[in-house]
This record gives C-alpha cells, structure tokens and sequence, in this order.
C-alpha cells in the first residue's frame, strides 16, 4: 500500500466517522424531542390533577362553612331596634342611629363568623389552607349595597363569583383579583347570601407544581411581577413560544454550548451535525380567565452525553487520521522487486542466442516473467531444429554444376553424391559442391538454430582470397567460418583437396542473399559444426 492508498483510506473512514456521527446525532435529536414532549404532556397532566385536587379541596372547605350555624346567624341577623324614648321631666331621646356604620359592624361580624366556619371546616377535614388564602362572605344587604360598586375594577371577577353564588348558582374558577391570580370556589349560604373562598396562585404554588410535574412552571396572566421557576430569560422564551401555539408542544430558544460531566474533563461544546431548540414548552389555559400555566423543559441536559459522544469520536477520528498522514509521509513506495541472479543470467544467455538457458522457477509477478522467457526460449528451440534447406527448392543459380574437382591421388572417382532428403541439417560436402543440389530452408529471422547445408570436394584450401572477395565487415568472419569448416573436416577424417575459399564464399553469399530476401534480414551468421561424424554448417538469420 503507497502513501496515496493509505491517504484515501483514511479520508475514507474520516467521512464514514462523521456521516455516523451525524446519522447517530439527528436520531438522537429526534428521540430526545420526543422523550421531552412525552414529559410535558405528563406535567399538563400533573397540572390538572392539582386543580381538580385544589377544587375539591377549596369546594369542601366552602360547603361545610356555609352551613355552620354561627355564620348563617351573622349572616340573616336584623338590625338591632332603636330604644324606646323615656317618658317624664327627665325623659332622654335615644342615641342618634347611623345606618352605614350598623351596616359595617354587621359585615364585620358576618367575617368573622365566616373565618371561623372556614378555620373550623379545614380543621375538620383534615385540610391546610394555604398561605395568602382569603374568603368573602356576603349578606343579602351587603350585596345589594355593595356588589355594584365592587363589579368595576381589579375585584370585578370576585364580585362575579359572589353574585353567582348568592344567586344559587355555585362556581369554580381561576380569577384575576387586584394584582394576583387565584382558584376560587364560590357557594351559596342560605338565600341571597355566599361564600367565596381564594386559593392563591402564588411562587410557593409554581415551585410545588414544578416539583410535581418534573417540568419548569411559569405563569402567564400578565401579573406584574413574573411568578416562574426558571430563570427569567428562559421563561420569556418559553412563554413567547408556547403561547403562539396553545395545547401544542413548541420549540423554544436557542440551544447554545452544553457543559457535559465525565472525564475526561471537556470545556462547554456546541452540538454538531443537528439542530435542537433550547427547551420545548406547552401552554395549558387557565380555565374562567385569560392566562395560561406555561410548562418547559430544557433538552441541554438530555444531549449532555451525545455531544459529548460527538466530539470524543472526532477527536479520535482526527488523531487516527493525523497517525495516518504522518505514516503516509513515512511510508515509501512499493520497494523494487529483487531479481534474483538466476534469473537474469538466463535472460542473458537467451539474448545471446543460447535457447537451451532456462529462468528458474519462482512465485509471484517474477514467477510469470520466468514462466514466459522458459517458454520463449523452448519455442525458439523447437523452430532451430526445423530442417533450414529441406522444404524449398534450390534456387537455379544456387546448383554448382560444371564444378569438377579430381579425385585424390590413388583414389578412383567419387560417387555420385546422394540426394539430401529431410534432414534438419544438409551438409556442405566436397561432392556437394560438384553436382549435388543446394537447398535453403531458414526458419523465422531471429531464431538460430537454423542449419544450412553445403555439397563438399576434395578441394584444397585458399584461405588467403578470403578478405579480397568478401563483402565489407564479413571477411573475417567468413574466413574464421572455413578456417573452422577446413579443421572439422579434417577432425572427421574428411578430405579437403580441391575446396578453396573462393568457391566457399559465393556458396555462402547466395545463401545470405537468399535469406535476407525471404526474411528481411539485416545479415546471416554461419555457425560449424558436426552432424553424423561428418561437418556441417549452421545459417542464422541476424536482424
């Protein structure tokens, strides 16, 4: 593997980490959004649930007061007679009665008969009234007097209440009354009379909610001061997004960088590869009264372990991948292959022409070069054994005839030479060169092994003509060629009365020229040697 290959591996599992990365942090997103909307939907639940606790509660502490005896006495009480005037010189007139002030010590005690009924009913139910609680309680005549001016301003929807009541008609209900929101729980006390008892909506009821719930709690009734328990940044993020929706979970601020716990220890990260709101809220509207209970809940600390996940498996992957920039730049390329010495010495020989070199046996690419130069050379081989002279016929200006060469000195005539058949090597004979025929078969130019064959005569040699008559640049060659042709014969017992170079040379120049013009050669190498105990000489073409 180059450095090239190890790079483009590496980017390749760069970008499988990321796409898992990215792939594993939209899922993640998508399951923690919904996690989180399951939780509001719990909360909205828990919320109602407290109201319908908180009613039943206020309804029975409201129901029992109304039918305590003492209250209901305070309540339908007459007016106290005025005294009757004396009689007599000291007669007295009775003190001067003010209506309005009768009027309010009798509200006054219908209060006080009213906080004792209530005081007296949660202790009797095993009920706590809540801190901030307060009640009402109204006589015939303190609702004809009074309830019209109290049905005009920040107390109208307390007056709603009381009129309902007194009118037989009970009622429950979130109310807005002066500066606060409250649950109120409204009976009737006998005819044309009422209680009302007002349970505040106040921050010790937001934080119990909020604990209850699992959720942040914020109340948007537009109170003067926000009543929450989340920060106030928050919360305003909150309330602006889940009141455009009401009933429906929405996404709510910005997620910003997210302090993840663990070692190794990570500074505060932003999340990677998704986008996710800061909390998801809900609204829930306040049954009777415009507001709603806003609940949240913030996705930072649910994607604490994702992106703390995120960034870990990048920074490994980037280490992973900066090992393997720095082992790309330390690795070299493929190391050039040995060629053992074998095999170079039998591609050497071949090249000379020495077709009975073999390459060694080896394994891999080396193994194939070795397979094909073996069969090369076993090829060339089996075309140098091919019969050079044996298939076409001598040229007419190739047949020496009229060549007559005496015999030797106490020998008779020689024989009739015998025809050359299909051998792979005709020979170049003293009785060849006086009448017997001449034929030339080369194999393929290039190839040796090629054998071309002579008619011989008991001639003397003339090895001095040879450089005279010899084309440039093969003279020498030439004559080292019949040099060597004269001492194999005389090896093999062969006469070499008669044959001069001169004669030698023109055999050896046509069957040059009969070649180069059938193979396009460049020149012909001729090569002596020894057939049947008898010489013989060898053509090779030469490109």
């Amino acid at each position: 593997m180059n450095r090239v290959k190890l790079w483009l591996y590496m980017v390749l599992v760069l970008g499988a980490g990321i796409a898992g990365v990215a792939a594993l942090s939209a899922e993640q997103v998508q399951r923690d959004v919904r996690q989180v909307d399951g939780e509001l939907a719990a909360a909205a639940a828990q919320l109602r649930i407290t109201s319908r606790s908180m009613s039943a509660e206020a309804a029975a502490i409201v129901g029992l007061a109304s039918r305590d005896q003492e209250f209901l006495q305070a309540l339908y009480a007459a007016a106290e007679p005025a005294p009757p005037p004396t009689r007599g010189r000291k007669a007295k007139l009775p003190p001067k009665v003010d209506p309005e002030a009768e009027a309010a010590a009798r509200q006054a005690r219908v209060e006080r008969a009213a906080k004792t009924a209530v005081e007296g009913a949660a202790a009797a139910l095993g009920l706590e009234i809540p801190n901030g609680a307060w009640w009402v309680a109204a006589s015939p005549e303190w609702i004809e007097k009074k309830l019209p001016q109290a049905s005009e301003g920040p107390q109208r929807e307390a007056a709603a209440f009381l009129k309902d009541a007194a009118g037989g008609k009970p009622r429950r209900g979130y109310a807005r009354v002066n500066d606060g929101l409250w649950y109120a729980v409204g009976m009737p006390a006998g005819t044309g009379a009422a209680l009302v008892l007002f349970l505040p909506l106040d921050s010790a009821w937001v934080t119990a909610l909020a604990r209850r719930a699992g959720a942040e709690v914020t109340l948007a009734a537009d109170l003067p001061r926000p009543l929450t328990s989340a920060s106030a940044e928050d919360a305003k993020a909150a309330v602006a997004a889940a009141t455009r929706t009401p009933g429906s979970p929405a996404d709510a601020g910005a997620l910003g960088k997210i302090a993840t716990a663990g070692s190794p220890r990570l500074p505060p990260l932003p999340l990677l590869f998704a986008r996710a709101p800061a909390a998801r809220a809900l609204a829930v509207p306040l049954e009777g009264t415009k507001g709603e209970v806003v609940l949240s809940a913030a996705l930072a600390p649910r994607l604490a372990p994702l992106v703390r996940h995120q960034w870990v498996t990048l920074a490994s992957t980037a280490l992973m991948l900066l090992i393997g920039v720095i082992f790309g730049f330390l690795l070299r390329s493929e190391a050039p292959a040995t060629i053992p010495d074998e095999l170079v010495s039998a591609a050497g020989r071949l090249q000379q022409g020495d077709f009975t070199a073999r390459a060694p046996a080896l394994a891999g690419k080396l193994g194939t070069i070795a397979q094909g130069l073996n069969s090369a050379a076993e090829g060339a081989q089996r075309a140098a054994s091919a019969d050079l002279f044996a298939k076409p016929s001598a040229p007419p200006e190739l047949t020496p005839a009229g060549f007559d060469i005496p015999p030797r000195p106490g020998v008779g005539a020689p024989a009739a030479p015998e025809p050359v058949a299909t051998s792979t090597t005709a020979r170049l004979d003293g009785g060849g060169l006086v009448g017997g025929p001449f034929e030339a078969a080369p194999v393929p130019a290039g190839r040796p092994g090629t054998e071309a064959a002579f008619p011989a005569a008991a001639v003397q040699a003339a090895a001095h003509s040879a450089g005279a008559q010899a084309p440039e640049g093969e003279g020498g060659h030439w004559e080292q060629v019949f040099q060597e042709f004269l001492r194999v014969r005389a090896q093999c017992g062969e006469a070499n009365d008669g044959l001069t170079f001169d004669r030698f040379r023109v055999k050896l120049e046509k069957n040059k020229e009969q070649l180069v013009q059938k193979y396009g050669c460049r020149t012909v190498r001729f090569q002596v040697y020894v057939k049947e105990g008898k010489a013989a000489l060898k053509a090779t073409p030469v490109k």
